[in-house]
C-alpha cells in the first residue's frame, strides 16, 4: 500500500493504521435481550393452527400478565381472532407469534400496521388499515402541468389612433 502511494504521489506520507481489536462488549452483551411475549410497540402476525387464518394487529403496551396470555385481543370476546377460535373450534397459536415491524412513535407504528394488513391481507382483519394512507389525494404527478401564460399585451384588442 506504501509503495502505491509512493508510485502515485511521493509527497504524501501514508501511514497506515491498525484496527483496534474487537472489544469485549461484542462477545458478552450488556443487556439482556428483551422476552418476544413482552414486547410492546411491535405489529405482530397471529396465525390459526388449525387452518391458515392469520391476523395483523399492532401492541404499543402488553396490558396482560404473560402468564394470562399476553395479548389483549385473547380475552375480548368481540375480537375477530376470539370469535375465529369459538365458531370453528380452532386454536390460535398465541405464543408463536411473528413481529413484522416496530417502531417508538405511535402513529409510524400505526401506518406500519396499515401497510402490513393492505400488503398481506390477513383474512382474521376486520379493519383494512388503522390510519389513512392517502398522501396524495390527486395522485402522483409525474410532469408539472404546462401552463400557457398570455400577455396581457396580447390580449389587448388593437386600436388605431
Amino acid at each position: 500500500m506504501i509503495k502505491l502511494n509512493k508510485a502515485i504521489d511521493p509527497n504524501v506520507d501514508l501511514q497506515p493504521i491498525q484496527r483496534p481489536s474487537s472489544s469485549l462488549s461484542q462477545y458478552f452483551p450488556l443487556k439482556d435481550s428483551v422476552a418476544k411475549l413482552v414486547k410492546s410497540r411491535v405489529v405482530y402476525k397471529l396465525n390459526c393452527s388449525d387452518c391458515d387464518a392469520t391476523y395483523i394487529d399492532d401492541q404499543i403496551e402488553i396490558k396482560t400478565t404473560v402468564e394470562a396470555r399476553p395479548l389483549v385481543h385473547n380475552i375480548l370476546t368481540q375480537s375477530a381472532v376470539k370469535q375465529h377460535e369459538l365458531n370453528n373450534n380452532h386454536h390460535i397459536d398465541w405464543t408463536n407469534f411473528n413481529i413484522l415491524a416496530k417502531d417508538s412513535k405511535n402513529y409510524q407504528l400505526l401506518v406500519k400496521e396499515s401497510l402490513l394488513i393492505n400488503s398481506l391481507q390477513p383474512n382474521l382483519n376486520r379493519t383494512t388499515n388503522s390510519v389513512p394512507l392517502v398522501v396524495f389525494p390527486e395522485g402522483l404527478m409525474l410532469f408539472k402541468p404546462k401552463i400557457k401564460i398570455r400577455s396581457t399585451l396580447d390580449s389587448l384588442p388593437l386600436v388605431d389612433i
